[in-house]
C-alpha cells in the first residue's frame, strides 16, 4: 500500500522535472531568436561600413579637388607678385576678395583677444592678398604695434617708417611719428629720439599728443644729463597736459620725473632751472633744494635767503612747515655775535634840502609812536638811529651801509623821495636788512623780498574809488578830465584800465594844460560843444530826449507824447524827477486844452488876437551838451579843482558826480567851491576829523606836542613805528630774517591810517578812506551811511594863513613816473 508521503514526493518530483523541460524549451527558443537578430544586425553593420567606405571615397575626391584649388590659388598669387613687381597700380581683384576681408576682421578679433601671433598671420595674409586695400595701412600699423609690444623694436620701426613713407598725408601720421620717436627712445638711441620729437613738435603744435611728445623730449634730455633742458620740457609737458593736450594721469609721471630731476641737480644747475621755473608749480621744490644744498655746504646766510624765497613762493601750509624746519637748522649755524640788536631801528629821512619839511613831519609821527612824550611802559623800548638823506641817492646808499654795518640795526624806516628810496631799497636787499619805505614809487617792492612799503599807491586809490562808484552805486559811465603831465597821464590810464576791468565804460576823455586857469575850450570839447555838431548827431540826441520824455509820461500812467524839442530840453534841466514829471504833466494839460479850446479857461477872448510872430527873426539855436556819463574823474590838486568845478554848471553839465584823488583834501576847496563840489567823492589815506577813538587820540596828542595838525606823513610814521613795536613785543625776533618773516605774519588792526598788514609782495594791505563833501565839511562816506558812530556836524572853521601849509601837507600828490621836485608841481617825493 502506497504511503501518502511518498505519493507527495513523487508528484513534486514529476512537477519539477516538467518545469525543467519547459525552461529548457523556452531557452532554446530565445537563443534561436537572438541568433536571428544577431545575423540581422551584422548585416546592417556591413551595409553601414559599405556606406562609410563610400563617404571616405567622396572625401578623398574632395581633398583632391581642394589640392587642385590651392594649386590654382598659389598660381594666382605668383601671377599677382609678378604683377606687383611690374608696378601695376590697379589692385588685382577676384572672387576671393571677401576671403581677404575676412582675414583682417579675424585678425582684429585675435588682436583684441591677445593672440598676437595669429593676428599677425591674418594681417600678413590680408596684405599679401590685397596690399593696396583700404585696410592695408591699418594692417601694417597693427603688425608694427604688436612688434612694439613684443619689444621687437627693429621690426616695429621698419613697419612704422614704411607707413609714413606710403601714407604721409594720413590723419594718423602724427601718431605714427610719435611712435617712431618713442621706439628710438626704447632702443636707447636718445639723440635720434630727441631729433624726431623736436621735429614732431614743430609740425604738430596743437595735436592732442603734444604733452606726451614734450614729456619724451624731457626724458631724452634727462638721460643725456641736460638737466635744465629736461626741466624746461617737463614743465611744458605738465602745462600742456593741464590744458588738455594729453591724458590727465600723465601728470603724476611728469611730477615724479621733475622731483627726481631736482634731487640730482647741482646748485649751479638749480640756479639755471630757477629761470625756467619762476612761473611754474614747482618753484617751492626748487627753492627747497637750493636752501638744503646751501645749508649742507655750510652757507647758512644763503640758505636763509632761499628758505625765505620758498615761503614767499607759496601759501601751502606744508611748505611753511618745511621752511620753519630749515630756519631752525639755519639758526644753529649762524654766529650769534653777528645778530643785530633787537630794539634798534634805523630811520632814513630828508631833514635837509627841498623835502626837509616832509621829513620832519614823518619824524614827528615816529617819535610820537615811540611814546617818548609819555611815561607809558607798554613793552620793549625802541632806539631810533636817524640818518639825513638830504633827498640824495648816494647819501641814502651810504646811510644803509652805516646803519647795517656800524649801528647793527634790525630794520630801517624810509626814505621818502623816489630816487633815494630806490637806491636805499636796492642796497638793503643786498645786505639782507628789512626796509619799510614810505613812497608811492612804482615797482619799489620788486627790488626784493626785504623791501616793504607802508604807503598807499595810486592803484589802491583808484581801485577803492571805482569799487564804490561801480559796484556799490551802480555808476558805470565815466568821463576823464585830466592835466596833461606825467601824473595826469598816469592816473588817466590807470582809471581807464581799472574801470573797464570792473565793467565800466569811458565815454569821454579830455586833457588840459596843468597851468591853465580857464578851461572853457576843454570843457566844451568834453561834452561836444566845441566843434560844429553834425546834423545826424543833433537828430539822434533830439530823438533820444523825446523818447526819454515819452518814457517818463508812460510810467506816470498818462497818455500823450511831448515832441517839442525846446520843451523837452528845458525839462531835462530839472534835476528832481517829481518836478520834471509835474512840468511835463502841465504841458500835457495845456496840449489837451489847445485841442479843445471851448473848455480852456485860459483861451483868449473874442476879438483879442494873438501877437504875430515875425518869421524873419531867427535866433541862433544854442546847442546842448552831450552828457552821456554819470561821473567825471579829475586827477589834480585841489587848487585846480576849485577853478574847474564851477565850469561844469556854466555849460549845463548837471547831475554828474565829481571824482578825485587824495590831492583834493583841503578845506580851501570847500571855502572856494563848496557848492560846485558837493557830493564829490575822493580817497583819503588819513582823515584827521574821523570819529575813530584811536585817530582822535593821535590827533589830540600830536597837536599838543607839536602845535599843529598831523599830516598823512605824520600818521604813516606813527603807524609804522607802532607796527614795529607790536611785532617785536609779540614775536621772537632774533635775526633780520626773523623780522622779515614777522612782517608777513603780524597785523595791526587799529592803525590811524587803517588796519595794517603786508602781503606776499611786501605791499601794505589796507584801503584808503572815501571822503565826500556834505554841507560845509568833509565826511567819511561810511559815517554818512551809518557804518560807524557819527559825530555832530559843524561847519569848518576859517583856515588861517599858518594852517594853509598844514593843509597842503595833507594834500601831497605823488607822481610815480617823475623825479623829485616841488610838491605843488605834482612830482614824486
Amino acid at each position: 500500500m502506497i504511503n501518502r508521503f511518498d505519493f507527495i514526493i513523487k508528484a513534486v518530483s514529476t512537477l519539477v522535472v516538467g518545469m525543467a523541460f519547459s525552461l529548457c524549451a523556452c531557452h532554446m527558443a530565445i537563443r534561436e531568436t537572438y541568433e536571428v537578430k544577431k545575423d540581422t544586425y551584422e548585416d546592417k553593420v556591413d551595409i553601414y561600413e559599405d556606406k562609410v567606405d563610400a563617404y571616405e571615397d567622396k572625401v578623398d575626391i574632395y581633398e583632391d579637388k581642394k589640392d587642385t584649388y590651392e594649386d590654382k590659388v598659389d598660381t594666382h598669387e605668383d601671377l599677382r607678385d609678378i604683377h606687383t613687381d611690374m608696378e601695376t597700380k590697379a589692385p588685382y581683384e577676384e572672387e576671393a576678395v571677401p576671403v581677404i576681408q575676412d582675414d583682417f576682421d579675424l585678425g582684429e578679433m585675435e588682436y583684441e583677444s591677445g593672440e598676437y601671433d595669429k593676428a599677425i598671420e591674418r594681417y600678413c595674409s590680408y596684405l599679401k592678398s590685397n596690399p593696396g586695400g583700404e585696410k592695408a595701412r591699418d594692417s601694417m600699423y597693427r603688425i608694427a604695434s604688436i612688434n612694439y609690444y613684443n619689444r621687437i623694436y627693429e621690426k616695429a620701426l621698419i613697419g612704422l617708417e614704411e607707413i609714413v613713407e606710403k601714407y604721409p598725408e594720413h590723419a594718423e601720421t602724427a601718431v605714427v611719428k610719435y611712435d617712431i620717436a618713442n621706439i628710438h627712445y626704447r632702443k636707447g638711441d636718445y639723440y635720434k629720439s630727441h631729433s624726431e620729437a623736436l621735429q614732431w613738435i614743430g609740425s604738430y603744435p596743437s595735436h592732442p599728443l603734444r604733452g606726451e611728445v614734450l614729456f619724451l623730449v624731457g626724458k631724452n634730455y634727462s638721460i643725456l644729463e641736460e638737466n635744465s633742458g629736461a626741466f624746461l620740457y617737463f614743465i611744458q609737458a605738465f602745462d600742456a597736459v593741464l590744458e588738455g593736450f594729453g591724458q590727465p594721469d600723465r601728470l603724476t609721471d611728469i611730477e615724479d620725473q621733475i622731483i627726481g630731476l631736482l634731487k640730482r641737480c647741482s646748485f649751479e644747475e638749480l640756479k639755471k632751472i630757477l629761470e625756467y621755473g619762476v612761473e611754474s608749480n614747482f618753484l617751492p621744490h626748487i627753492y627747497h633744494r637750493m636752501a638744503v644744498i646751501s645749508l649742507d655746504q655750510d652757507r647758512p646766510e644763503e640758505a636763509e635767503k632761499y628758505t625765505m624765497d620758498l615761503i614767499r613762493s607759496t601759501r601751502e601750509q606744508y611748505w611753511a612747515s618745511v621752511g620753519k624746519g630749515l630756519f631752525d637748522r639755519i639758526f644753529k649755524k649762524i654766529d650769534v655775535s653777528k645778530h643785530p640788536k633787537k630794539g634798534i631801528i634805523g630811520c632814513m629821512i630828508p631833514l635837509s634840502g627841498p623835502f626837509a619839511l616832509y621829513g620832519q613831519e614823518l619824524l614827528n609821527g615816529i617819535e610820537l609812536g615811540m611814546d617818548i612824550f609819555s611815561n607809558s611802559d607798554d613793552g620793549l623800548k625802541l632806539e631810533l638811529i636817524i640818518r639825513d638823506t638830504g633827498g640824495k641817492e648816494d647819501i641814502a646808499t651810504a646811510a644803509v651801509d652805516d646803519l647795517v654795518n656800524n649801528e647793527n640795526v634790525i630794520a630801517i624806516i624810509g626814505p621818502l623821495a623816489s630816487r633815494p628810496a630806490m637806491a636805499a631799497s636796492r642796497r638793503a636787499q643786498e645786505l639782507s636788512v628789512p626796509i619799510i619805505t614810505l613812497t608811492q614809487k612804482a615797482g619799489i617792492t620788486d627790488e626784493g623780498d626785504m623791501v616793504f612799503r607802508n604807503f598807499l599807491t595810486p592803484e589802491k586809490e583808484v581801485q577803492v574809488l571805482l569799487d564804490e562808484t561801480i559796484t556799490e552805486s551802480g555808476l558805470t559811465r565815466f568821463a576823464i578830465f585830466y592835466p596833461d603831465n606825467s601824473y595826469g597821464n598816469f592816473l588817466m590810464n590807470l582809471f581807464w584800465d581799472k574801470a573797464e576791468e570792473l565793467g565800466g565804460h569811458i565815454m569821454a576823455v579830455e586833457a588840459y594844460d596843468p597851468g591853465a586857469t580857464d578851461f572853457k575850450d576843454e570843457v566844451k570839447k568834453l561834452v561836444g560843444l566845441h566843434y560844429p555838431r553834425p546834423e545826424s548827431i543833433t537828430r539822434m540826441l533830439n530823438d533820444r530826449k523825446a523818447a526819454e520824455a515819452a518814457l517818463i509820461i508812460a510810467e506816470s500812467g498818462v497818455s500823450g507824447i511831448i515832441t517839442d524839442e525846446d520843451v523837452v530840453a528845458f525839462a531835462e534841466t530839472i534835476s528832481d524827477p517829481e518836478e520834471r514829471l509835474e512840468y511835463l504833466m502841465g504841458l500835457l494839460e495845456a496840449e489837451r486844452n489847445f485841442l479843445e479850446p471851448e473848455s480852456d479857461p485860459l483861451a483868449p477872448e473874442s476879438g483879442v488876437s494873438e501877437p504875430e510872430i515875425d518869421e524873419t527873426e531867427e535866433e541862433e539855436e544854442e546847442l546842448e551838451p552831450i552828457v552821456d556819463f554819470d561821473a567825471i574823474f579829475i586827477p589834480d590838486k585841489y587848487q585846480q579843482i576849485a577853478l574847474i568845478a564851477p565850469q561844469f554848471p556854466f555849460y549845463n553839465i548837471f547831475d554828474v558826480r565829481l571824482l578825485g584823488t587824495s590831492a583834493w583834501k583841503s578845506s580851501d576847496l570847500i571855502e572856494t567851491s563848496g557848492d560846485y563840489v558837493r557830493d564829490a567823492l575822493f580817497p583819503c589815506n588819513f582823515f584827521s576829523e574821523s570819529s575813530d577813538e584811536n585817530t582822535r587820540s593821535f590827533v589830540t596828542s600830536y597837536q599838543y606836542n607839536f602845535e599843529a595838525k598831523p599830516s598823512i606823513l605824520a600818521a604813516s610814521g606813527y603807524d609804522t613805528i607802532k607796527f614795529i613795536k607790536g611785532l617785536l613785543n609779540e614775536q621772537e625776533i632774533r635775526t633780520r630774517r626773523d623780522f622779515q618773516m614777522g612782517l608777513f605774519q603780524f597785523d595791526m588792526p587799529d592803525g590811524v591810517t587803517g588796519a595794517i598788514s603786508f602781503d606776499i609782495q611786501g605791499e601794505v594791505e589796507k584801503d584808503p578812506y572815501l571822503l565826500t563833501i556834505s554841507g560845509r565839511r568833509f565826511r567819511l562816506l561810511k559815517e554818512i551811511r551809518g557804518d560807524s558812530k557819527k559825530r555832530p556836524e559843524a561847519d569848518l572853521p576859517a583856515v588861517t594863513a599858518s594852517e594853509e601849509a598844514e593843509e597842503a601837507e595833507e594834500s601831497i600828490v605823488i607822481d610815480p613816473l617823475s623825479e623829485p621836485a616841488m610838491i605843488e608841481d605834482q612830482q614824486v617825493i
